[in-house]
């Protein structure tokens, strides 16, 4: 099996990023197709050039960023571009998390109920995060439509959570992959959150299957 190495970016929190990866990953396992990989130190900015402007203006001032164009903005801006397309998709993978919970709420009894209505209500929050992210570097919304017809997949409601379980395993991965390859600071913070968010939803699933 191929893997996937996933260096933390440059600036990431390598403590918080490794505390997700051990709740999205416990365990070493063969048949997980990521590998986190130690970055090598970098020191080439520890140190500022002599003569370098500072950061902060004496007297404690503001700096002032007039003239700089968007694609100087650092977060969530014209700069991030690239990752619409995966901003899009992780909308429409939350949306349908949403809508499958939705459906299982309805049709489970009201213990099990309460807490599939919770998960929900956590994935249409996922949805609107990341919507808004994606609307802040692209100026344009975008919200998947329901398609017409969608119905629960069939199957009685241990297998479906099952299935549920397992995709939050595979959401909480492809988050923190994503966090790792980012270089936009505020998208990796969703993403790092995200990733711990979906590896307690399938912590919540695992338990619901333990009392059926």
């Amino acid at each position: 099996m191929e893997h996937t190495y996933l260096t933390p970016g440059q600036g990431l929190d390598e403590a918080a990023f490794a505390r997700v990866w051990r709740r999205v990953m416990p365990r070493d396992r063969a048949d997980c197709p990521f590998v986190v990989e130690q970055p090598a130190a970098d020191t080439a900015n520890d140190e500022l050039p002599a003569g370098a402007p500072a950061l902060t203006p004496a007297g404690g001032g503001h700096i002032h960023l007039d003239g700089m164009g968007e694609d100087a903005i650092p977060c969530l801006g014209p700069a991030s571009l690239s990752y619409a397309p995966l901003l899009q998709r992780f909308v429409e993978g939350s949306t349908a998390q949403w809508r499958l919970y939705q459906s299982l709420s309805r049709r489970s009894g009201p213990v099990y109920a309460r807490t599939l209505g919770g998960l929900a209500a956590a994935e249409l929050t996922h949805a609107k995060r990341l919507a808004a992210a994606c609307f802040l570097i692209t100026g344009v919304r975008y919200w998947p439509a329901d398609a017409p017809g969608r119905s629960l997949p069939a199957g009685a409601l241990p297998a479906l959570l099952r299935g549920a379980f397992q995709g939050e395993q595979r959401s909480a991965s492809a988050f923190l992959a994503a966090a790792a390859e980012t270089a936009d600071p505020a998208l990796r913070a969703l993403f790092l959150e995200l990733a711990e968010e979906e590896a307690g939803h399938a912590a919540q699933i695992r338990r619901l299957l333990e009392q059926l």
